[in-house]
């Protein structure tokens, strides 16, 4: 008996049996069951997996809908609708403090960032930053007393006990040897008479140094990427440095630019001249025919050493003093002033002043010739040179000694004394110096007669050296003295350039002077600096100068001036007329911390210089350098250069210098650029470190106006006193007071006794 149980399943609740699934039968026979046996394709299969999967989705939805009552439904909208509700509020909240997040972060990358780049980690920053830290005294209130608290740890007491072994001396040891005597710094104090007041800070004189090497690389700069720039002064200039500083290419030429350039100028070289007859004193071996037809390869020059029958000393020195600036005898130069118009100022030459000793000539100058024999091709050895050297020596000499013999018999007035150009004559017109400063000054139109009016401490060797002249044309022919003066023209040339041609004249130059080798490039800066300051002034200038730092500097400078004048109404020991005075002393004074205007424009820099020509041989633009500097001194000579370029580029101040200067007679205070950076000064750093850092160093400067210095000011044209009879007594007093005072306190501090001076 075959039996199945039969059950109705509603269509959401049935499943749909798979083809393999084995049905509960109670018979052997399952021909009656139509699933086995149906037969199925394959789109069958897939429709009927697709529909089984539904069916269950819809089974369990179903279950799930029966579960849940109505309410918890209801519930859930209101959960989901105050869901929204709070965020909503919570949201734009939420956004604002990742705002707020990412602009904190992004401002503290920035300061990163900013730190990153001004770091101070090297030896002199960090040297300079602890010494600024260690000078302070944080025990005194910076209100009460800034200068205590910037400064009062300065002056330390000495210790004999202390021990030379501690950290601290040690330090001191390196830095003090790290600062030789042939540093930039040690450059640039050693100018010429100075006219104003610099005030030194030893923390911060590497800044010079760091500055010189940023303009020697932005000569590097402007040299490698503006080629083709030939009227921009800066690339001129950048090429005058590359052709110095390429010793290669000096080595190569030797001293053939500068025998092309003096042979004509002084019509003749009887050193080199082949032709040179017996009367001069040549030919006496006669062996010219072992020199080269071309001396130093070039035939044009060969024939330019060839001296003139009708030679004359006098137009062959106006020839070296305009050409080459190498003067005979006599020398001369511009002093400019605020107060005075130019004056013209002569003095001895150097073979005057120096002492050419035996030894010397024997070293020094006949190793010259000897290079200058090598490089004009001549044989080694060869006896007619040997025996011209002998000659050229014995007349430098003979000249060299006959002046020093004038100048020793003369004595040089203590001050220069104002003289006439004719009171040079009294010895005979010989020595044409009319000539000679017209042509130098050919662009002005100065006329030097007898009364033009010249300064000089040296008048008497002045009106003698010319008797020389007369001399030697007493005493020799006329071919023989030509000779004597050719030759010591001739070595006033080599002697000036010597230190300018290849690398074996510029060591004999280097052992005749007793000095050591530098590194070409620092030499070759200082070269670039002495003629051409001003272009670099404008290039440091152009990289470094920021209006930022002016504004900063200018509002500095307005708090010291107004906290200056607070400083005058305390002063117990000055009258009322005097601090009136002084009052408006400082109300006039200058603070000049902008550089001029032709170091901003480059049309007018470029102008300026458009004279200027400059190639790849150092001493073809040495030469157009010397003729451009010699406009520069007609210009004066004229009064018609700016006042502010005299000021930013004479030897007291410089753009790129790293000191404070005061020009105590016209009240003006120089801020150099070049001092304007880390450590004692950036826009970004603290009111507080700037004051600490650059104000004291201009306080020190514009304090001076109300001390002892400023008690005498220029009015007028005339220097007069600013202080009453008043004031200056109880000055003396009050100061007699402070040094008795200080006596006392050092006597009983260091317990030395009174007869130690």
């Amino acid at each position: 008996m075959t039996s199945t149980e039969t059950k109705s399943i509603s269509p959401t609740n049935s499943l749909n049996l798979g083809q393999n699934f084995k049905y509960q039968v109670f018979s052997d026979n399952t021909e009656g069951i139509s699933i086995v046996n149906t037969p199925q394709t394959t789109m069958d299969k897939k429709h009927y997996l697709w529909e089984r999967v539904n069916n269950m989705k819809t089974s369990l939805v179903d279950s799930v809908q029966r579960k849940i009552p109505v309410h918890h439904s209801n519930q859930l909208n209101d959960i989901f609708k105050r869901f929204q509700y709070f965020f909503s509020i919570i949201g734009p909240i939420l956004l604002l403090i990742m705002f707020i997040l990412v602009l904190v972060y992004w401002k503290r990358e920035q300061n990163e960032l900013w730190k990153s780049r001004n770091q101070c980690y090297t030896k002199e920053c960090l040297i300079s930053s602890s010494s600024i830290v260690a000078h302070m005294n944080k025990t005194i209130s910076p209100c009460e007393n800034f200068f205590q608290f910037a400064c009062g740890s300065y002056y330390s007491p000495f210790h004999p006990d202390q021990d030379a072994e501690q950290p601290a001396v040690q330090a001191h040891r390196v830095v003090a040897s790290a600062f030789g005597k042939d540093t930039i710094q040690d450059y640039f104090k050693s100018g010429r008479s100075r006219r104003m007041l610099r005030f030194d800070r030893p923390m911060i004189e590497h800044l010079t140094e760091i500055n010189v090497h940023a303009i020697i690389n932005s000569l590097r700069n402007i040299y490698s990427n503006s080629y083709g720039q030939y009227n921009s002064a800066k690339y001129k200039v950048a090429q005058f440095y590359d052709s110095c500083s390429s010793t290669s290419l000096r080595n190569w030429l030797g001293a053939h630019p500068l025998m092309r350039k003096v042979a004509p100028l002084l019509n003749g070289i009887w050193l080199l001249d082949r032709n040179a007859s017996n009367e001069t004193g040549a030919n006496i071996v006669n062996q010219t025919s072992a020199w080269p037809k071309r001396l130093f390869s070039d035939s044009y020059l060969t024939q330019q050493f060839y001296m003139a029958k009708n030679w004359s000393w006098m137009d062959s020195i106006k020839h070296l003093q305009v050409q080459l600036n190498v003067p005979t005898f006599a020398d001369f130069y511009i002093y400019t002033s605020p107060i005075n118009k130019p004056r013209l100022y002569l003095f001895p030459d150097s073979g005057a002043m120096g002492h050419l000793s035996d030894y010397k000539i024997k070293t020094y100058v006949s190793g010259v010739l000897e290079v200058l024999a090598r490089d004009a091709g001549i044989p080694y050895g060869n006896e007619e040179y040997k025996e011209r050297t002998r000659i050229f020596t014995n007349d430098l000499k003979l000249v060299t000694s006959e002046l020093q013999k004038i100048y020793r018999r003369t004595t040089p007035s203590k001050w220069s004394q104002k003289s006439k150009l004719g009171d040079l004559n009294i010895n005979g017109n010989a020595y044409d110096w009319s000539g000679l400063l017209g042509a130098y000054f050919d662009e002005t139109y100065v006329v030097f007669d007898s009364d033009y009016p010249i300064y000089t401490r040296y008048l008497d060797y002045l009106q003698k050296f010319p008797i020389l002249i007369g001399t030697l044309e007493r005493n020799f022919t006329k071919s023989v003295a030509d000779r004597i003066m050719n030759n010591y023209m001739l070595w006033n040339v080599l002697d000036t350039y010597t230190w300018h041609l290849s690398y074996e004249y510029y060591m004999l130059h280097l052992s005749y002077n007793y000095q050591t080798e530098h590194i070409m490039d620092l030499e070759c800066f200082f070269v670039t600096h002495e003629l051409f300051d001003t272009v670099l002034g404008a290039i440091y200038a152009e990289k470094h100068v920021h209006n930022e730092t002016e504004n900063e500097v200018k509002q500095m400078t307005t708090y010291l001036r107004t906290s200056l004048k607070n400083h005058l109404k305390q002063i117990q020991w000055m009258d009322e007329q005097t601090k009136k005075d002084v009052n408006e002393r400082i109300n006039k004074m200058k603070i000049l911390f902008k550089v001029p205007e032709i170091m901003r424009d480059n049309k007018k820099l470029n102008y300026a210089y458009r004279t200027l020509r400059t190639s790849y041989n150092y001493l073809n633009n040495l030469f157009s350098a010397i003729q451009y500097i010699r406009g520069v001194y007609n210009r004066l000579l004229s009064g018609v250069t700016e006042t502010s370029e005299e000021n930013w580029s004479s030897r007291d101040v410089m753009v790129y210098d790293s000191h404070v200067a005061l020009y105590l007679q016209l009240d003006e205070v120089f801020i150099p650029p070049g001092m304007l950076q880390l450590p004692i000064f950036h826009h970004n750093l603290p009111a507080a470190f700037n004051f600490g850092g650059l104000g004291s160093l201009i306080g020190t400067a514009i304090g001076i106006l109300v001390g002892e210095y400023g008690s005498v000011m220029l009015k007028g044209g005339e220097i007069q006193s600013v202080w009453t009879s008043e004031t200056t007594r109880k000055y003396q007093e009050q100061k007699k007071c402070v040094q008795d005072q200080i006596y006392n306190a050092s006597r009983n501090y260091f317990n030395f006794s009174d007869y130690v001076s």
